[in-house]
């Protein structure tokens, strides 16, 4: 497997959740890159609460962070998670990007992304959560393949933190 530094980038217009500082720029997530890669020598880097929305000053943020990541590992796989449909020109900035992040009850009935077809599956990234069985977290793989998304994760965790442990069903 790879390992991935977590940095959170604010979605590029310094729209943080109230637990993080307000500002964040484009530096300050470079830097965080750059901590990853010193201590734990990292594959890669997966943007959190990156934006989806098509705006020139959004898209010179990410430029910017796409130049300072290739500047420490060129070689580095770069996720971006939007957690929804985003326009193709993410892919400038990043390999995968997240263009679904939600329940698995949304998951059945979340759009496709209109480029998805015409882009490599490594291009998508779908996460899955409150998949309470084994049979829908199937179903919602399916649907992803279907969609033409290489990267999956399914957990049957709910909000507040559907990350907080594996998924019961891999311990069956």
């Amino acid at each position: 497997g790879k390992v991935l530094g977590y940095v959170y980038t604010c979605y590029g217009v310094n729209h943080c959740d109230p637990s993080v500082p307000a500002v964040r720029t484009a530096a300050q997530v470079i830097e965080d890159a750059l901590k990853y890669q010193t201590l734990f020598n990292v594959d890669g880097i997966f943007l959190d609460e990156m934006s989806n929305v098509d705006s020139p000053s959004v898209l010179a943020f990410y430029e910017e962070v796409a130049r300072g990541l290739k500047a420490i590992n060129s070689s580095w796989q770069v996720v971006g998670n939007a957690g929804a449909t985003t326009p193709a020109n993410y892919l400038n900035y990043v390999q995968t990007v997240v263009t679904f992040e939600q329940t698995q009850q949304m998951h059945t009935t979340a759009l496709q992304a209109d480029w998805a077809l015409e882009k490599s599956a490594r291009s998508q990234a779908h996460i899955v959560y409150g998949a309470s069985t084994a049979v829908e977290m199937q179903a919602a793989l399916t649907k992803a393949q279907e969609q033409n998304v290489l990267y999956f994760y399914a957990t049957d965790d709910v909000k507040p933190n559907q990350y907080d442990r594996l998924p019961t069903y891999w311990l069956e």
